[in-house]
């Protein structure tokens, strides 16, 4: 068959292609199952479009192995030897000696118990290279140091407990640190899926994103899933999925919590302390069906809305299939679910405070 057809994805129309080019994209993963075909004036499902089209899927072609690059490996026995007999140039030993001289001075100002290990390593070090000058450089002042603090520590306990590093102050986030934005974004992302809302007859109504909380559990909006007769979930991998129920949805906070058929290694936790204004955020959602986008911002404002409901502004851009990413903050912790944007202004978008997730996910589940 020769005949043109159109992809139509995530409310985006492509094409023209021939049968065959549908053929090769469902083969590398180019098209997507969930995708429909337009041909001869009819939307069709993949299967359907194969049937009627007399068209197959091919298996992928067997991957070739990989061959191993011999220009890097050598075996040689004169190589390994010529290795082992190297030995750094005496001048490429001044750096070392210097440092190690650093750290035996520098134990008189802070503790020596800290700083001499290191200038007696580096000594050491000097004598397996066999500079023996370098060493005694470094070696003699440090052993001479040694011997003039330890008394000194053993006369004076004062000393040593007015020297010690003072203990790192507690943090409100426990042992978390902040990641920069890509390792943010490579602890996140695996979490984050594409929501697909299915009408009867299986094809997309709209779409949006969300995030696993639990294996098994999604969070996304309300008004994502809210007319669907079914609901697709593509995960971070490609893999496909399918929601089995409704957990929780809650009109008036715009949230829903779905249970899907194939579990998930990867989850999101829930802030449970107070979001700051001017606290640094991020979004990870499919904008357009975009998926895995990032964008960057901070929390402009916390509100309340007429029902109490706690939402949050942020300055970070969400697009229509934003809705239901996550807005995480530096410790990779859920501080709301976007949700909306303002078209009258700039840089006014919203999410639903992660504090209202935790209320809904309080009460009781809906039945099944």
């Amino acid at each position: 068959m020769s005949e043109d057809c159109h992809i139509v994805w995530k409310g985006s129309r492509r094409g023209p292609y021939t049968s065959k080019d549908i053929e090769l994209m469902l083969r590398t993963g180019a098209a997507s199952r969930l995708a429909e075909i337009e041909w001869r004036g009819r939307l069709l499902g993949i299967t359907e479009f194969l049937e009627e089209s007399g068209s197959e899927v091919p298996p992928p072609a067997p991957q070739p192995a990989p061959q191993r690059n011999r220009a890097t490996a050598s075996t040689h026995p004169s190589d390994i030897l010529s290795l082992r007999r190297a030995r750094p140039a005496r001048g490429n030993l001044l750096p070392v000696t210097l440092f190690g001289m650093a750290m035996a001075v520098l134990s008189v100002v802070f503790s020596p118990w800290l700083v001499l290990p290191v200038a007696l390593a580096t000594g050491i070090f000097l004598l397996t290279r066999r500079a023996g000058v370098h060493a005694g450089l470094v070696l003699i002042p440090a052993i001479l140091l040694l011997l003039f603090q330890f008394p000194r520590q053993l006369a004076d306990p004062q000393v040593a407990s007015t020297q010690a590093p003072s203990a790192p102050a507690p943090s409100n986030q426990a042992t978390a640190t902040p990641m920069e934005l890509t390792e943010l974004h490579k602890s996140t992302r695996p979490a984050v899926v594409d929501i697909i809302a299915l009408d009867k007859s299986s094809n997309p109504q709209s779409s949006g994103s969300g995030f696993f909380i639990s294996p098994n559990e999604i969070v996304t909006n309300f008004h994502v899933i809210g007319k669907a007769d079914s609901i697709g979930v593509i995960l971070a991998d490609g893999s496909e999925t399918v929601c089995t129920a409704v957990r929780y949805l809650d009109k008036d906070r715009d949230l829903a919590v779905l249970v899907t058929r194939k579990a998930s290694t990867h989850q999101l936790a829930l802030e449970t302390s107070r979001i700051e204004e001017g606290e640094r955020i991020a979004v990870i959602g499919s904008p357009l069906g975009l998926d895995g986008t990032l964008s960057e911002g901070i929390v402009s404002a916390v509100r309340k809305n007429d029902d109490m409901i706690e939402f949050i502004q942020i300055s970070a851009p969400i697009s229509p299939g934003s809705s239901g990413s996550p807005v995480v903050n530096r410790f990779g912790k859920v501080v709301g679910v976007a949700t909306m944007i303002f078209t009258e202004g700039q840089s006014l978008n919203f999410a639903v405070s992660s504090r209202e997730l935790q209320q809904l996910l309080k009460s009781p589940p809906l039945k099944p």
